[in-house]
This record gives C-alpha cells, sequence and structure tokens, in this order.
C-alpha cells in the first residue's frame, strides 16, 4: 500500500512539472519525503565550459558537483584542493568531487597535495610526472583511483590507501 501512495506522489509531481504546474518545494508522505526544485533554480553551467577559481580550472558535472580539470600555477609547491567551489557569477556552490585525468600532470613544482574528503575518484595520470610530489593527503573517501594516477611520482614518500578503495588502475604507482 505505501508502494503505491509513493508512486501516485511521485507520478503527480512528474505531471505536475511536465504541465508546467507550480512546484512544491516539499511534498511529505508517510515518512517519505520528496524534494522539488523549481526549473530556475537548477545551475545554468554548460557542463562542456570550464571555468576558473584561484589557482584551479573546473567543470560543472551534470550530477550537481565539480572536478578539478588543472592546476593553473605553475609555481604552488603545496596545494590545497578546496571542498566546494562557489561561481562568482550564479552563487551556486557545489562539492569538489573529482580530481580529472591529468589535472595535475608535469607539476613538478608541487610538493605536497591536500585533498577534501569529497573527493571519491582520482582520474587517469591525474597526478602523473609530478617528481616533486611527497605527501598527499586526504584520500579518505576515495573509491577509484585510475590507471597511472601516481605514475613517475618519484619523490612521494608514502601514501594510505583508503578502506573506501573499491577499484585501481593499472601503473597507478
Amino acid at each position: 500500500m505505501n508502494r503505491h501512495r509513493i508512486a501516485a506522489a511521485a507520478l503527480a509531481l512528474a505531471m505536475a512539472l511536465a504541465a508546467g504546474a507550480p512546484v512544491l518545494e516539499n511534498i511529505a508522505l508517510s515518512g517519505v519525503s520528496i524534494t522539488a526544485s523549481a526549473a530556475d533554480e537548477k545551475p545554468s553551467w554548460d557542463p562542456k565550459e570550464y571555468y576558473q577559481e584561484g589557482i584551479f580550472s573546473f567543470q560543472y558535472v551534470q550530477s550537481g558537483y565539480v572536478q578539478i580539470i588543472s592546476l593553473d600555477d605553475d609555481t604552488v609547491e603545496d596545494v590545497v584542493v578546496p571542498t566546494e567551489i562557489t561561481d562568482a557569477e550564479t552563487g551556486l556552490t557545489f562539492e569538489v568531487r573529482t580530481i580529472y585525468a591529468r589535472a595535475f600532470e608535469g607539476k613538478s613544482n608541487v610538493k605536497s597535495v591536500t585533498l577534501p574528503t569529497t573527493v571519491t575518484k582520482i582520474g587517469a595520470s591525474a597526478f602523473a610526472n609530478c617528481e616533486g610530489l611527497e605527501t598527499i593527503t586526504g584520500l579518505d573517501n576515495v573509491t577509484i583511483i585510475n590507471e597511472k594516477a601516481f605514475f613517475m611520482c618519484t619523490s612521494l614518500q608514502g601514501i594510505s590507501l583508503p578502506q573506501t578503495l573499491t577499484n585501481i588502475g593499472a601503473k597507478a604507482f
């Protein structure tokens, strides 16, 4: 019976959205909460565009987070990746969850990287050839380390792999 009520509420919500009817902010049904937001509250960022914030370029992902695309400062030695990035133009804030493929590749000036606990994925060759990289911390919630993520990081002194890690690519270290 409870499934039917949930299905009926979801169908009613979908029909209201499709018909352009006003959207309720919060619908409660027997302990089940369904939250909807108006179309104008959705991010207006283009997922194919790159944006810059401080020393990083990033990309909005349609799932509602951002990924660091590149480190744009060739002089910084100690990098702290932010937990979230706020777009100055729209005021929208999104978690940083991914270090994209080749984001730090070849940045020999980087000696240490601190990742936020929001990061769950490290892309292919993300830190490859960072010959000066000695330490990386904050891998606590990382589930995926792709191939060659830390390849040729000859100064890396050690790394603690988290228990959350489910996939590790070939030649990751």
